[in-house]
C-alpha cells in the first residue's frame, strides 16, 4: 500500500512540474508560420524628390519602295508600347499585405514642381511590372512615286523617379508602418521619326 501511494505521488508531482514550464511551439505549425498581415492606408510621393528624364527607345527602321504611279500613304504604328512601374523599397523588411490586388496611382509627370498622378492602375510590388499603353503614337507618311523612303522611329519615355512612404497598418494591433522607398516609373510621351527619300 505504501509503495502505491508513493506511485501516485511522484505523478502528481511529475505532472505539477511539467505545467510550470515554458511550451515550445512547434516551428512547422501554421501557427508558428502565420506572420502580421497588413492593409495600405495610403502612398505618398515626395515632390522634392522627384526627377524626370528623357529616354530614347530606338524601333526598327522603316523602308518603303513605292514603284506605283500614285502617292502611296504608310502608317507608322510603333505598338506594342507598355507603361512601368517598379517600387524599390529601401528596407529588407517583408510585410504580407492583406490584399495586394488594390491599384493606386502613381506619378505621370511633373510640372513647376507639382506631381500629377495617373490613373488608380498599379499594384504595390517589389518587382517590375508592366501594362499596356492606351497612348495612340501613330503617324503616317506619303510617299511619293517612284520614291524609296527611309525612315528612323523612337518612342521617347519620362523617366520619372520619386522617393515614397508607404504607411501600413496592421490589422490586428492596429499598428502603424512607415515604409521608404524610390519608385521609377517609365511614361511614354511622343513619337520621333525622321524620314529621308530619295528616287529609285
Amino acid at each position: 500500500m505504501k509503495k502505491l501511494s508513493f506511485i501516485v505521488f511522484l505523478i502528481i508531482q511529475l505532472s505539477c512540474s511539467k505545467s510550470n514550464n515554458p511550451i515550445d511551439i512547434d516551428q512547422n505549425s501554421p501557427d508558428s508560420l502565420s506572420s502580421n498581415k497588413y492593409e495600405i492606408m495610403n502612398i505618398l510621393f515626395d515632390t522634392n524628390s522627384t526627377s524626370v528624364e528623357e529616354i530614347k527607345e530606338l524601333k526598327p527602321n522603316l523602308t518603303y519602295q513605292n514603284t506605283t504611279g500614285t502617292v502611296q500613304k504608310i502608317i507608322i504604328d510603333p505598338q506594342p508600347i507598355f507603361e512601368t512601374s517598379f517600387f524599390n523599397q529601401k528596407s529588407d523588411s517583408v510585410f504580407t499585405l492583406v490584399d495586394s490586388s488594390t491599384l493606386y496611382s502613381v506619378p505621370q509627370y511633373v510640372d513647376n514642381s507639382q506631381i500629377s498622378l495617373g490613373e488608380k492602375k498599379w499594384k504595390y510590388e517589389k518587382n517590375e511590372l508592366k501594362i499596356p499603353s492606351n497612348l495612340n503614337l501613330k503617324d503616317s507618311v506619303y510617299v511619293q512615286p517612284n520614291k524609296n523612303l527611309k525612315g528612323s522611329i523612337a518612342i521617347i519615355f519620362n523617366k520619372i523617379t520619386s522617393e515614397y512612404v508607404l504607411t501600413l497598418r496592421d490589422i490586428k494591433t492596429r499598428e502603424i508602418v512607415k515604409v521608404n522607398g524610390i519608385w521609377t516609373g517609365f511614361i511614354p510621351n511622343r513619337l520621333e521619326c525622321s524620314m529621308e527619300f530619295e528616287n529609285l
